[in-house]
């Protein structure tokens, strides 16, 4: 037997070394399978994410965690994001590209002889992986002496800048994530308005069409428009399959289609789908109008505004994408979006009737009561959790190379709360119920503490003191699950009794996993993109509150 188990154990290391010495190629190969179609290249980690470069016939595309960055050759695509921004103003010298400069868009501004082009890309290895497959010309214009990359968070650029741009050209992919929606919002679009200078032109990518706007595509561009309308005095929708909405505080846009034919002759720029026999068409008077009235009936709650903490278009950008994907998913899912909040407080408090109903009537009031308190504290936890990850992504634009310790953070609280709790209760001989009552009432509290952290470190800037503040909250948040869970196991075993102990250690385990899950869900899918942080966060705490009312019942008291 010993030999064969050395046998055994030789053999496994023996493949694990051929396994680490291939393992490249097995990322390779195994990351086609989320690309179905495509041939995958290449794939390479960095601090910010994943990114994979994927083939398709003679068509390469670069995606970063998922989400396509650009394809080469598109010059549609690379066109349409800067040619009619630039066109729109008379004389642009100085421009602003946040994002999406690689793959043609750097490219086709120089053909405008701007004085300076700033392009802001947040992973150093974006230029990297681009200059090794990109042809000799397009590397050449990201050299230019004319143009200046910036490694940066976009947002924070945009802040810290002291310049001013005739042009600037919002070139991301639509917010389908909280990292990207914090470019869509009042809050960014307020700082982008500060560095544009006077008659400058401020220009937003948004998925479009050129003649049939869907519901959701509607509703989405809504959103963004009405977002910006908050800012600036003039907003408007050009028309086609990359379509902008451009921005200004001057009196008009230059939107006349003559007008622009003549700025492209005047400057000699040689173009192949945004022509002077194109742009006519594209800007004719009767699609401009059809356009405009089919966003004046836009459906549901299109006019609501993006901000950071409510990132209502990371919403629409998600029933959009499902759109795409499936017509059921995104009706249900329209459906859940369009519920207000007085609603869903209604949900909660129905489900607290429910609760005690099933308690009152119960034969162990006192277990279901258990078992409710663990279910809403799971829910509590991971909706806590899960918001200062994405309140960590709003303030500092990345968060894959601070996951680690947060997450590290949050689990040494739940070790730390765990440890003491045993603590006490072997110290002094507590009665784990009141216990469990007391933390509890003190879970509810936290979700308020949170709204008023929040609230307030806006007032800070992004550095380290404010990154140490997120990371001692979800240290909390840790501690106070620990604890929690540990008098909750405690009360079940008094309410059923030590001699079947261990035929009932799932349920509360299971109890835990079930509201972790129903939080993780609803705050990330509806309540968070729907109604926002701070009311996902009453509403995690009034779920939390169900668990204190179970618990509080002279029946739980008294019951077994």
């Amino acid at each position: 037997p010993g030999r064969s188990l050395k046998t055994v154990l030789a053999a496994l290391i023996a493949v694990t070394g051929i396994l680490l010495m291939f393992s490249s190629s097995i990322e390779i190969w195994s990351s086609g399978f989320a690309f179905g179609g495509t041939k995958v290249i290449a794939v390479r980690e960095t601090k910010y994410g994943r990114l994979v470069l994927a083939r398709r016939f003679e068509q390469k595309s670069l995606f970063q965690n998922g989400l396509l960055l650009y394809s080469y050759p598109d010059r549609l695509a690379a066109e349409e994001a800067v040619h009619i921004p630039m066109l729109v103003h008379e004389d642009p010298k100085s421009v602003l590209l946040l994002g999406g400069g690689c793959g043609g868009p750097v490219r086709e501004l120089l053909k405008h002889h701007p004085e300076r082009v700033d392009y802001v890309e947040l992973d150093r290895a974006v230029i990297t992986v681009s200059k090794s497959f990109l042809p000799p010309a397009e590397k050449s214009a990201l050299t230019d002496p004319a143009v200046h990359i910036h490694y940066a968070d976009a947002r924070r650029f945009v802040a810290a800048t002291e310049a001013e741009y005739d042009v600037v050209i919002l070139n991301l992919p639509r917010p389908t994530n909280a990292q990207l929606n914090r470019f869509f919002t009042l809050e960014c679009f307020t700082l982008v308005k500060k560095r544009l200078a006077p008659g400058g032109i401020f220009a937003v990518e948004v998925p479009s069409a050129e003649n049939y706007l869907s519901d959701e595509q509607k509703t989405f561009i809504c959103s963004v428009r009405n977002t910006l309308a908050r800012v600036f005095r003039k907003v408007a929708l050009t028309p086609g399959q990359h379509a902008h909405l451009l921005a200004t505080d001057s009196a008009e846009l230059a939107l006349k289609p003559d007008v622009l034919v003549a700025r492209l002759a005047r400057r000699h720029i040689e173009t192949q789908f945004v022509t002077d026999w194109r742009i006519p068409s594209q800007f004719e008077f009767f699609r401009m109008r059809m356009i405009d009235e089919l966003l004046k009936a836009c459906p549901g709650s299109g006019a609501r505004i993006n901000r950071d903490f409510s990132p209502v278009c990371y919403y629409y950008a998600q029933v959009l994408w499902s759109k795409e994907s499936s017509g059921r998913v995104a009706s249900a899912y329209r459906w859940l979006g369009d519920r207000t909040g007085p609603e869903v407080y209604s949900v909660v408090v129905l489900l607290l009737a429910a609760v005690l109903l099933v308690q009152r009537r119960s034969r162990s009031p006192r277990r279901v009561a258990v078992i409710v308190s663990l279910a809403s504290i799971g829910f509590l936890e991971i909706s806590s959790e899960m918001i200062i990850l994405i309140g960590y992504q709003i303030f500092f634009g990345r968060i894959y190379s601070m996951l680690g310790l947060l997450i590290c953070a949050y689990m040494g609280g739940i070790a730390v709360g765990a440890l003491l709790s045993r603590k006490q209760l072997r110290a002094k001989g507590r009665e784990p119920f009141s216990g469990l009552m007391m933390l509890q009432a003190i879970a509810a509290l936290f979700p308020l503490v949170m709204i008023v952290f929040l609230a307030s470190v806006q007032i800070f800037s992004a550095g380290i003191s404010v990154q140490m503040f997120f990371v001692l909250a979800i240290l909390l948040a840790g501690a106070v699950g620990g604890a929690l869970y540990v008098y909750g196991n405690a009360a079940y075993t008094d309410a059923v009794g030590y001699e079947v102990q261990t035929q009932t250690a799932g349920t509360t385990y299971f109890a835990d996993l079930v509201g972790s899950s129903a939080g993780a869900i609803a705050t990330t899918s509806i309540l968070l993109p729907v109604l926002g942080v701070f009311q996902s966060l009453l509403i995690a705490s009034l779920v939390s509150l169900v668990g204190f009312a179970c618990l509080v019942l002279p029946s739980a008291r008294r019951g077994p």
